[in-house]
C-alpha cells in the first residue's frame, strides 16, 4: 500500500517537474495570443488581433516576416496562421507570397522587456472567405528569434547566418463572421482589384526588356531540371508493360523534395494527389508558365516592404508578379540560395493555382529550412516555392 502510495507520489511530482519545464519554456518565448477586435464591426468581418509578447526582463529580437508585422501596409506577407470552416475544413491562404530571401540585420523586430506589440489581421481576405459562420484561427509559425547577446550583435547579422529556430503557436480562436457584411465587403473587393488591374503593369521599356530576357532564362533552366528530373526516374512494370511503382534516388532531388515514396500505385488515381505527383506537377507547371508567356509583371512595389524584398505574388492571382527594387540590383543568374534574378523568378512562378499545380506558398526562405523539411516535413517542403528554387537553380548540394 505504502509502495503504492509512493508510486503515484513519484508519477504526480515527474508530472509537475514537466509542467514547470514547459512552462518554463513558454515564458521563455516570445507568446502569441489571438483576439477579437473589441468593434463588431471589425470583428464581423472577420478581423482579429494579432499580439506577441516578450514575457522576459532581457529584449529580443524575431525576423518580422514571419509575423505579421512584416510589411506596414494590412497584407500579410506569407502564409502564417491555420484557419478552418465550421466542418473542420481547413481553408487554403489566398494572400501574398512575399520573397524577402534569407533574413540580415534589416528583418528583425525588437521587443524590449515586457513588451507587446498588436496588429489587425484580415483573416477574411487572406483566406478568401466569402460566406459568414464560424471559423477557427490559429497561428502555427516556426520564429528566428536572437536573445540577449544575440539583440546586442543584431547590426552584424548577415544573410545566410545561423538564426535558431522556435516553433510558436497561438491560442486557437473561434470567430463569427456576418454573412451580410462578408458578402458586401466582396464586392467592394472585387470592385478594387479590377481598378488595380487596368492600373498595374507599370515597367519601363528597359525594366520590360530585362525582364524578357529574365523570363527566356528562367525557363530554360527550368526545362533542364525538369529534363534532370524526368531522366533521375525508374520503373517497375506490370505484365502488360504499364509502370506500376516510381523510384527516384537522386541525390539532389533527395536533398530538396525527401525521400519518393515507391509505395504509392501509379494506376492508383489518386495518386495525383501524392507528395511525388506534386513535385511532378509543380515542376512542369512552372516551366510551362515561364516558356508560354502568361507572366505579366508590376514594377512597382510597396515603399513598407523591407529594402531586401525582391518580388511579390498572390496565387489566385495568375500569372502577375510584383517587382520589387531589389530585383534589380541582383546578377541575371549565379549560384543559388544567392538571390539572383532568374532565381526569383521560378520562385514566384511555383506560386500559382491554375489547371496544372496547386501553388506553393513561402513557408520559410533559407537553404537549411528548406533541407531539413525536405527530411522530416515532406509534405511542407514539396509545397513550399524555395525549395523548387533550389532544385531548379541546382543549389549546392551533398
Amino acid at each position: 500500500m505504502k509502495m503504492a502510495v509512493r508510486m503515484r507520489y513519484l508519477i504526480a511530482l515527474c508530472v509537475f517537474a514537466l509542467g514547470c519545464s514547459d512552462i518554463a519554456l513558454a515564458q521563455e518565448s516570445p507568446q502569441v495570443v489571438l483576439s477579437r477586435p473589441s468593434d463588431p464591426g471589425l470583428a464581423d468581418r472577420g478581423i482579429i488581433v494579432f499580439s506577441i509578447s516578450n514575457p522576459t526582463d532581457k529584449p529580443v529580437a524575431i525576423v518580422s516576416f514571419e509575423t505579421p508585422f512584416a510589411t506596414g501596409d494590412d497584407h500579410l506577407a506569407n502564409v502564417e496562421f491555420q484557419v478552418s470552416d465550421s466542418k473542420n475544413e481547413e481553408l487554403a491562404y489566398r494572400g501574398r507570397n512575399v520573397y524577402f530571401g534569407p533574413p540580415d540585420s534589416s528583418s528583425f523586430l525588437t521587443l524590449g522587456p515586457h513588451e507587446t506589440l498588436k496588429k489587425n489581421v484580415d483573416v477574411a481576405k487572406e483566406y478568401g472567405i466569402t460566406d459568414g459562420g464560424a471559423y477557427t484561427v490559429t497561428y502555427v509559425k516556426n520564429l528566428r528569434i536572437l536573445r540577449s547577446s544575440g539583440v546586442q550583435r543584431l547590426d552584424a547579422v548577415r544573410p545566410g547566418d545561423d538564426i535558431p529556430l522556435e516553433p510558436s503557436r497561438s491560442n486557437t480562436l473561434t470567430i463569427w463572421i456576418n454573412d451580410a457584411l462578408i458578402k458586401a465587403q466582396g464586392a467592394v473587393a472585387r470592385q478594387h482589384a479590377a481598378e488595380e488591374g487596368v492600373a498595374a503593369l507599370t515597367c519601363s521599356g528597359s525594366q520590360s526588356s530585362t525582364l524578357s530576357s529574365d523570363v527566356s532564362a528562367s525557363a530554360a533552366q527550368t526545362l533542364s531540371a525538369l529534363t534532370h528530373l524526368g531522366a533521375s526516374y525508374s520503373y517497375d512494370y506490370d505484365a502488360n508493360n504499364i509502370p506500376i511503382h516510381g523510384h527516384e534516388s537522386d541525390p539532389r532531388y533527395i536533398y530538396w523534395f525527401g525521400t519518393y515514396d515507391s509505395s504509392i500505385l501509379l494506376t492508383d488515381p489518386s495518386s495525383v494527389n501524392s507528395d511525388n505527383a506534386q513535385v511532378d506537377q509543380v515542376m512542369a507547371a512552372t516551366y510551362y508558365r515561364l516558356a508560354n508567356g502568361p507572366m505579366s509583371f508590376d514594377c512597382g512595389c510597396s515603399a513598407s516592404y523591407p529594402p531586401a524584398t525582391r518580388a511579390w505574388a498572390e496565387t489566385g492571382s495568375p500569372y502577375l508578379v510584383h517587382i520589387c527594387d531589389s530585383y534589380w540590383t541582383d546578377p541575371a543568374t549565379g549560384g543559388s540560395p544567392a538571390p539572383s534574378r532568374v532565381a526569383t523568378l521560378v520562385h514566384e512562378a511555383s506560386h500559382f493555382n491554375d489547371q496544372f499545380a496547386t501553388g506553393t506558398a513561402d513557408n520559410y526562405y533559407t537553404s537549411p529550412e528548406a533541407h531539413s523539411a525536405a527530411i522530416s516535413a515532406r509534405h511542407t517542403a514539396v509545397r513550399t516555392a524555395v525549395n523548387y528554387e533550389f532544385y531548379i537553380m541546382n543549389a549546392s548540394h551533398p
